[in-house]
């Protein structure tokens, strides 16, 4: 994003656990436990766009990840070359690991390619020995998660009198979701995208002007009903 990372997700499809690799996977010895340990690298490396390192530049070793995992050391010895030899991961002479398929697992936005060919850039910097680039207006973790939102997403500025009207560029999830944060609502960023997607960003027939005021209608009518239940909020919105 400049994506504001503020939560960090995973979207498995119902049939995860039958995909050639998984099943291959879990057919072996212990292979249930391999699963597992795949699981949790998967969203350990979710914060870095599915490269492992401790604080971004420390390898972890055989037993950092027994450790992480709650497994034992052998046991993950074992489930690392397995994924080597699946090409499930690659780890590079640095030590970073890259979870190769994560990045169709994190949660669905209108920046899947950018992010995938982020992703495939990084790690091809990183073999060749170069630092991996901070990706263009990436803010540094240090920051606090309040003030990356608030500097990237204000609210937009009304359109000059008599001038032309801005043309409605549609958000991304990540975008909804810093937006929702920041407002503290507790709508469900990507219920919000994926209705005005399928409605093709319109509401009612209308084609929509702020995606920030349809947050607010949302929210709003969430506080009239008092049931915390987004379904109501549709009523105000279609």
């Amino acid at each position: 994003m400049a994506e504001s990372k503020k939560y960090f997700y995973m979207r498995l499809k119902e049939n995860f656990f039958d995909e050639a690799d998984i099943v291959a996977l879990e057919s072996l010895p212990d292979g249930i436990l391999y699963s597992n340990i795949l699981l949790k690298l998967y969203l350990k490396s979710l914060r870095d766009d599915g490269r492992l390192m401790l604080r971004g530049t420390i390898p972890y070793s055989t037993s950092m990840i027994a450790a992480l995992t709650r497994h034992k050391e052998e046991t993950v010895e074992k489930a690392l070359k397995i994924f080597k030899d699946m090409n499930i991961i690659e780890v590079l002479d640095s030590g970073a690991i890259f979870m190769l398929e994560v990045q169709n697992y994190i949660g669905k936005s209108s920046t899947e390619a950018d992010r995938k060919r982020e992703f495939d850039r990084r790690r091809c910097d990183e073999k060749e020995g170069q630092t991996p680039r901070r990706k263009v207006g990436e803010i540094s973790e240090k920051s606090p998660p309040e003030i990356r939102v608030k500097s990237i997403y204000n609210t937009p500025p009304l359109p000059p009198k008599g001038g032309k009207r801005e043309r409605f560029v549609p958000p991304t999830v990540e975008e909804v979701a810093a937006y929702c944060e920041e407002r503290k609502n507790g709508i469900d960023a990507e219920e919000f995208w994926s209705f005005y997607d399928s409605k093709g960003w319109k509401v009612g027939r209308s084609p929509m002007e702020s995606w920030k005021s349809a947050v607010v209608t949302w929210e709003k009518r969430r506080k009239l009903e008092g049931t915390g239940k987004e379904k109501a909020a549709y009523a105000d919105v279609v």
